[in-house]
């Protein structure tokens, strides 16, 4: 029995094979070729998420860091303005600068600035000084403010107003515009160093 060739079966038995033997070239084309580039699309995707992901953790991590150096300098800052406020050392000069300057921009005088023995407390040490200011009353009241306002602690104790003359230490002329003069004991301070023993006030 001769078989029949491939030209011998009917067009659409013809078609039919032809089809199947496309779909079969098709389908190991794609298990072949296709399939390995999707998976490694596929895998090069979840990677380019995972390092998505990483770069915005890094982000978020590197905006925490630069809020912690924001803060610590901020504290670090704080802490330098409260160590001005009590230094470490007398700086007997820079409080005289200090009085002079509000002296000036309040419009007072002052007639007088004696120191007097300094008072060791347990971490610092008092320096108080007894002054003698003349002025108007609110260029008075406004001296006062201002030491209070200022970058160095200082305290103000006796404070007792009386009328303004030419008296005390000095020469000096009362303007007639002045109402009032004031005797008080201004104290600053600074800190004791650490491990310095306390000095014992004699009675």
């Amino acid at each position: 029995m001769v078989g029949k060739g491939f030209g011998g079966y009917s067009r659409s038995v013809q078609a039919a094979v032809l089809l199947g033997l496309a779909l079969s070239i098709g389908a190991g084309a794609f298990w072949l070729l296709v399939l390995p580039v999707s998976r490694n699309c596929s895998s090069l995707s979840q990677q380019v998420t995972q390092l998505r992901a990483a770069n915005q953790t890094g982000r978020a991590l590197e905006g925490q860091r630069a809020l912690l150096q924001q803060r610590v300098a901020e504290a670090e800052a704080r802490l330098e303005a409260i160590k001005s406020m009590v230094p470490d050392e007398a700086n007997a000069d820079d409080l005289v600068i200090l009085l002079r300057e509000a002296e000036s921009a309040s419009g007072v005088h002052i007639r007088s600035f004696v120191a007097q023995p300094a008072v060791p407390a347990e971490e610092y040490v008092e320096l108080p000084y007894k002054m003698h200011v003349d002025g108007t009353y609110f260029a008075m009241v406004g001296f006062l403010d201002r030491l209070a306002s200022s970058t160095r602690i200082v305290n103000v104790n006796g404070l007792s107003l009386v009328a303004p003359a030419a008296t005390g230490r000095g020469s000096f002329k009362v303007d007639p515009s002045e109402t009032v003069a004031t005797d008080f004991v201004l104290s600053a301070y600074y800190n004791r160093a650490p491990g310095a023993k306390p000095v014992t006030k004699k009675p």
